[in-house]
């Protein structure tokens, strides 16, 4: 099977069109997908396990934005610190959407030597927020929330790369690293 060039498209734009893999088709007819076009996704003719067909094919409305090129990035997170002796909730800030069942799992604050603290965790302004309130008062002292390199926002870029990356260009040679970022409950006073 072969694939011709587009003739409507710049190498330009070609370039910026090579897929995740740097497959042939993406770089010389362009992504399949196109910002600002809307499409139809249809889901028909699946059978649940008892092997009954779906009554009515499922449809969904989409409009497609421009590619999300931006990983998260811990540098720009702003960490609120809460006081010691209280219960108060450390939050993190971040400056765009993250996953939100990524934040559930690839957040965890740990004590000076490493053990986890138990705590409840809210996730808040359209995943823009993530607090830890402790189960114990915050006593002075250094902690760290390690945070999961497979951490990702909906597009699926992560803090490793982003999800539409050529082979080779990952920022760590492994997946799941552990990013440490220390913050110390101290008294202002």
């Amino acid at each position: 099977m072969s694939y011709g060039t587009r003739t409507d498209t710049t190498d330009a734009h070609r370039r910026s069109c090579e897929g995740k893999t740097g497959l042939k088709i993406n770089s010389e007819m362009g992504r399949a997908i196109r910002p600002n076009k809307r499409y139809t996704l249809v889901v028909a003719g699946l059978g649940d396990v008892h092997h009954q067909e779906m009554a009515v094919p499922f449809k969904k409305r989409l409009t497609v934005t421009e590619a999300d090129l931006q990983m998260p990035d811990t540098k720009k997170w702003k960490l609120s610190i809460p006081k010691p002796d209280s219960r108060a909730a450390l939050t993190v800030a971040f400056r765009q959407m993250l996953d939100y069942n990524s934040l559930q799992q690839r957040l965890v604050v740990t004590d000076s030597d490493n053990n986890p603290l138990k705590g409840t965790i809210i996730i808040e302004k359209q995943e823009t927020e993530w607090t830890f309130r402790p189960s114990m008062p915050w006593k002075q002292g250094t902690y760290v929330l390690d945070v999961n390199s497979r951490l990702e926002d909906p597009e699926g870029n992560n803090l490793n790369g982003l999800f539409d990356h050529k082979i080779g260009e990952l920022n760590l040679k492994k997946e799941g690293v552990i990013i440490r970022i220390p913050f110390n409950i101290k008294n202002n006073g």
